[in-house]
C-alpha cells in the first residue's frame, strides 16, 4: 500500500531537519511550505493536524532569531487549527491565540497583504467563538475593519467583499435589545452598501451575487431608514 501524500510529506520534513546542509532558515521555510502543502486540499483531519506539527516543528527553530518566520509559522498553525472540522472550542482558541501572537509582529515586519490575512483570519476565529460567549462580536468587527486597510477593492476585491459582507453578518448578530434591532440592521445595510459600490456584477458576479443575496434578507424598512438618514 502506497504511502499518502501527507504521509510523504511528513517524511520529507524529517530528512531536512536531519539534514546537514540545510541552514535553520531554509529547514524553517522547507517546513512552511511542506506545511502549506497539506493544508491546500486537505482529504481528512489528519492532513491538518499534520500541518499543525510541520508548523511547530518550524516555530521550534525559529526561536527569536527569525522573527518573521517565526510569526508566519503561528499564522499558518492557527490557521490550520481553525480548520480542522469539529474541532471545537479548544482549537479556536488556540488559533486566536496564535493570531494575536503573530500579529505584532506581522504588524512591524510583513506586508500589508500578509497582516490583512491574519486580522481577517482573527476576525473569523473570535465570530465563531462569540458564539459559544467566549469572544466579543465588536471584537471581531474591529479585526474586520483593520484587514480592510490591506485588503483594498481596488487590489484584492474578492477579499473587500467578503470582509464587508462578514462585518454585515457580525453586526446582524450582535446581541442588542428590540428597541435597537434597527441600529444593528441599519450598519449591517450600510457594509452591504459600501461594499456594492466598488464591487460590480460585471466585474465580480460572485461577490456581487454574495453581498445582495445577503442584503435582501434584512427587512425592507430597515433599508429604507438607513438610506433617509444618509
Amino acid at each position: 500500500m502506497s504511502s499518502s501524500i501527507t504521509d510523504s510529506t511528513v517524511k520529507a520534513a524529517m530528512e531536512a531537519i536531519a539534514s546537514e546542509s540545510a541552514t535553520t532558515e531554509e529547514k524553517i521555510q522547507m517546513l512552511i511550505e511542506l506545511a502549506q502543502g497539506c493544508q491546500k486540499q486537505p482529504k481528512a483531519p489528519k492532513d491538518l493536524r499534520n500541518a499543525v506539527s510541520l508548523y511547530y516543528q518550524a516555530y521550534e527553530l525559529c526561536k527569536d532569531d527569525y522573527p518573521l518566520l517565526k510569526a508566519r509559522t503561528m499564522a499558518g498553525m492557527a490557521n490550520a487549527l481553525q480548520a480542522i472540522p469539529a474541532g471545537g472550542t479548544d482549537l479556536l482558541l488556540q488559533a486566536k491565540a496564535g493570531y494575536e501572537e503573530a500579529l505584532p509582529i506581522m504588524l512591524s515586519l510583513a506586508t500589508p497583504q500578509e497582516v490583512a490575512e491574519v486580522q481577517m483570519n482573527l476576525g473569523l476565529v473570535l465570530q465563531s467563538l462569540a458564539n459559544h460567549n467566549l469572544a466579543r462580536i465588536s471584537d471581531s468587527i474591529k479585526a474586520y475593519q483593520e484587514a480592510l486597510r490591506g485588503f483594498t477593492w481596488e487590489e484584492f476585491p474578492q477579499e473587500y467583499a467578503i470582509l464587508h459582507n462578514n462585518i454585515a453578518i457580525a453586526y446582524l448578530s450582535m446581541p442588542l435589545s428590540s428597541e435597537k434591532e434597527y441600529l444593528r440592521h441599519g450598519l449591517a445595510v450600510q457594509s452591504f452598501e459600501a461594499a456594492l459600490k466598488h464591487i460590480q456584477l460585471i466585474e465580480h458576479p460572485r461577490e456581487y451575487a454574495m453581498l445582495q443575496n445577503n442584503l435582501v434578507h434584512i427587512p425592507f424598512s430597515y433599508i429604507t431608514i438607513i438610506f433617509y438618514l444618509e
